[in-house]
């Protein structure tokens, strides 16, 4: 493994993943030192200023086993104290990135000094912008160096994608990417009571208590079935206050 520089668009493997919001003073050591614990890494990058050569705010890691990038994607990760952005990278052509419809962007790299203006601005000459934000963080307002971008329609998503996922920003490269759902943390409950077989126990349960209530009220007077009542569940009790003025009326008829 080795730190590499690349400032083109050279594809995406499956087990790619983009890194955003990195602390500035992240080295690559603390950069591998975090992820390795997830899987073998094939290749890494921390990118960096052209001109300056200070770090951007983002990267790059290849792990070796892609059902890896699934397991990241799952977890929620701080590096050197603050929460990075993970997302995974889509080759570019894939069949994966074309079924994806979506007018939400996600934009990484973008620079500290961008202004909310700024951002919406570069992006409005590709299409109209109707929602624009760039993440900051919560105790500090600093900009995390990512943001998202939702415009009118998915076409304009997928004109921008056709070059590859870097476009230049006023002199600097970011990652551009269709922002995707982020997947449940939890796996879909599985097979137990839906919600007809719910409403159908809750009946039963109406029914018994029903005749309760009716045998209460000829034996045992009013007073009794009140405190009954109290004692019910409150969804219960609502149906019930409703149903026993009928039923009085049905036994003194009666």
């Amino acid at each position: 493994m080795g730190t590499r520089r690349s400032n083109d668009n050279d594809g995406a493997s499956p087990g790619k993943i983009f890194i955003g919001g990195l602390a500035r003073d992240t080295t690559s050591e603390t950069f591998i030192k975090y992820f390795e614990k997830y899987g073998d890494i094939t290749d890494f990058v921390i990118m960096k200023d052209r001109h300056t050569g200070r770090p951007r705010g983002f990267g790059f890691i290849t792990f070796a086993d892609p059902s890896v990038v699934d397991t990241v994607m799952q977890k929620d990760h701080v590096i050197n104290g603050k929460q990075v952005e993970i997302k995974r990278t889509i080759p570019k052509g894939s069949s994966q990135s074309n079924d994806i419809k979506t007018k939400k962007l996600f934009v990484g790299g973008i620079l500290t000094s961008v202004t909310e203006d700024e951002f919406k601005n570069f992006f409005s000459k590709y299409g109209e912008v109707v929602e624009h934000e760039i993440i900051r963080d919560h105790a500090t307002k600093r900009s995390r160096g990512f943001g998202f971008i939702v415009f009118d329609s998915e076409e304009v998503v997928d004109n921008m994608l056709a070059n590859g996922n870097l476009i230049d920003m006023e002199g600097t490269q970011v990652e551009i990417k269709k922002a995707e759902p982020k997947r449940a943390s939890n796996p879909a409950p599985g097979p137990g009571y839906g919600l007809l077989e719910v409403l159908a126990v809750d009946l039963e349960i109406m029914v018994v208590m029903l005749v309760v209530v009716l045998i209460l009220v000829v034996v045992m007077g009013g007073l009794v079935v009140v405190v009954f009542m109290v004692i019910m569940e409150i969804h219960h009790l609502v149906i019930l206050a409703a149903l026993v003025p009928m039923l009085v009326g049905l036994v003194g008829v009666v």
